[in-house]
């Protein structure tokens, strides 16, 4: 059912006792106020499964045909779809009702009294819109207009324009805002000198109504193009949107109240140009989210739905859980095969179709890794980095064959990660207090039969306070080493980013992350490098098949989706929500890319992420 917004104008004197018992108490009427209803009528858009109701703190605006006199009202009472009262916001404004005076709502106010809304040249009334919409289930916050001929007139309102109808499915879950422009794109207006279509500002000199058609004549207000720089928007806050609300097959609708468009055949209205995207705090872009549409018709009093924009789906299951020792890094040996370490002394295999997992035989002590850490499959051996432990800070083979482990290497200061890349061993040795974390490499073959060189020696970057501890690393689609970096102690802001080491013996180089470190869930920050927080704990990073960057960061999995020129303009984003996956050590892809296989230390479980 449609409905129609009706205000009926409440002077000293003109009201009984009875309809002021019937407002709100938490709104009080003082002597000048105005009393606003709901009512059935044929010029509201009807928003399904939706209820339109006062909100506290919005602002309405009446203009008045004496002087281009404005007086603005505050509703200041609990949200309700009831009588409201809305009350002066200043006093002593003198207010004449007659032709061309006319009431909106709701407004955004920029002072005082009669300065408290910007005009047009002419002097009359420029309408502003509000910047920003708050969206929850079923209320959406319209502009509407009402002609105002007396004060004992009921004022009868109709949309000021129409809605757009937005629907996002998959939404991340720090994505935050919803935001619509209209951009330059019309080149006889700019040949003019008019830059920019204002969406945000609805009514021009052109506003006139004929008694007859009931306030609102031929000449329906619309949007007018003026001289500015830069785009205008109109954003939805979609930050309270529940977990289960972004996950659903039905997605995330918003409605994003716009004026008529610009008149352009002397017919319809439309916006030669409407850009949408979502939005993380920073205002970055979420990868995928960004849509343009050519010709929109947007008509007063009407929805305009648009397509259903589908972001990837990153759907998430435990399929092993009751590991007897808490797990940390996994390889992958085939795609129904992984491997993950537990400490202490114990190594698991997972049966990820079966969702089964099995120990590694135990040899003997002075042969176990106490502490494994990283892992990685060649042929028929794993290579595990073992961190601490009387049996040596160093690298293990374990045979699958014989099931026979052999100490093969030592003398790292904490091997954390181990990775095959081009025929070579690459072993983290992540520091301690005393001194700063590298990362060796076996250019000659196998570990235990040449000595290793240093790759990237991070005593070369200095933090002002700690010691810089490399945690993780993975090799980016031009053989570069990539490493994730935390510190010894304190939060330097040189640490707790992504490095990049060009070659052997290069100085690494800062090239993703503000430098902030995240202490739980909530503070990762996602969007552009100069907004991004990691936790201090990246612990297992792995690329896909298109060169974006997977990371472990304890709290949630990130993605660092690779910009136009590499990782270093890329967008971070949490695609896991906080609750079960508050300790993620490990991550690895299977061939495919399709199903990302996750450690959770804390659980001792193990989770598939399956991406869509």
């Amino acid at each position: 059912m449609k409905k129609t917004l009706i205000f009926t104008l409440l002077v000293l004197g003109a009201v009984s006792c009875n309809k002021e018992q019937n407002l709100p108490e938490s709104a009080p009427v003082s002597e000048k106020a105005l009393t606003a209803t709901f009512a059935e009528s044929e010029t509201k858009t009807a928003f399904v499964g939706g209820t339109y109701m006062w909100k506290q703190n919005d602002n309405m605006v009446v203009r008045s045909n004496n002087a281009n006199g404005f007086t603005v009202y505050k509703y200041t009472g609990e949200d309700t779809a009831g009588p409201a009262a809305f009350n002066p916001n200043t006093e002593g404004d003198v207010i004449t009702y007659g032709n061309n005076s006319f009431a909106i709502y709701p407004a955004k106010t920029s002072g005082t009294g009669a300065a408290a809304y910007p005009k047009e040249e002419d002097g009359s009334l420029k309408l502003v819109l509000k910047d920003t919409y708050t969206w929850f289930e079923g209320n959406v916050e319209a502009p509407m207009l009402a002609k105002v001929t007396s004060s004992a007139t009921p004022l009868e309102f109709k949309q000021l324009g129409g809605v757009l109808k937005l629907t996002y499915k998959n939404v991340p879950p720090k994505a935050t805002k919803v935001v619509v422009t209209a951009p330059v794109t019309d080149a006889a207006l700019l040949a003019e000198g008019k830059n920019t279509y204002k969406i945000c500002q609805t009514m021009s000199k052109t506003y006139n109504w004929t008694t007859a058609e009931g306030g609102f004549g031929s000449e329906t207000p619309y949007v007018q193009a003026y001289a500015h720089t830069g785009n205008y928007s109109v954003t939805v806050n979609i930050k309270n949107a529940t977990a289960a609300q972004r996950a659903s097959d039905d997605g995330i609708t918003v409605y994003v109240p716009l004026p008529v468009g610009p008149e352009m055949d002397g017919t319809a209205h439309v916006y030669p140009q409407l850009n949408v995207k979502m939005t993380f705090d920073d205002g970055t872009p979420v990868p995928g989210s960004e849509k343009n549409a050519t010709n929109v018709q947007i008509e007063r009093a009407h929805i305009k739905p648009m397509p259903a924009i589908v972001l990837t789906k990153y759907s998430v299951e435990t399929i092993i859980s009751g590991l007897t020792r808490t797990p940390h890094n996994m390889a992958r040996i085939t795609d129904n095969l992984f491997v993950v370490t537990g400490e202490p002394y114990h190594v698991f295999f997972l049966d990820v179709v079966n969702k089964t997992a099995t120990q590694s035989a135990v040899n003997s002590a002075s042969k176990y890794p106490q502490y494994p850490y990283g892992v990685c499959s060649v042929g028929n051996n794993l290579w595990i980095a073992n961190k601490v432990g009387a049996t040596g800070n160093g690298i293990y083979k374990y045979d699958r064959t014989t099931e026979i482990y052999s100490i093969v290497s030592t003398g790292f200061n904490q091997a954390m990660q181990i990775q095959e890349h081009n025929g070579s061993i690459y072993v983290l040795g992540r520091g301690d207090g005393s001194a700063a974390g590298k990362i060796h490499v076996h250019t000659g073959g196998v570990p235990g039969e040449v000595d290793p060189e240093v790759f990237a020696d991070f005593s070369k970057v200095t933090a002002s306070t700690g010691k810089v501890w490399p945690l993780s690393f993975a090799f980016d689609t031009d053989g570069s080493m990539v490493v994730a970096v935390s510190a010894s102690s304190g939060s330097p802001t040189e640490c707790f980013k992504l490095y990049r080491v060009a070659s052997k013996g290069a100085t690494p180089e800062p090239i993703f992350g503000s430098g902030t470190k995240a202490a739980n869930y909530a503070a990762l920050a996602d969007g552009k490098s100069s907004s991004a927080a990691f936790s201090a704990n990246m612990l297992q990073m792995q690329f896909d098949g298109s060169g974006n960057l997977y990371i472990a960061d304890t709290y949630a999995v990130r993605k660092l989706v690779r910009g136009a020129t590499g990782l270093e303009d890329g967008t971070l984003m949490t695609i896991t929500e906080s609750g079960a996956l508050t300790s993620v050590d490990g991550l690895v892809f299977d061939s495919t890319y399709s199903h990302l296989y996750l450690v959770n230390k804390s659980t001792k479980s193990i989770y598939k992420i399956t991406i869509e």
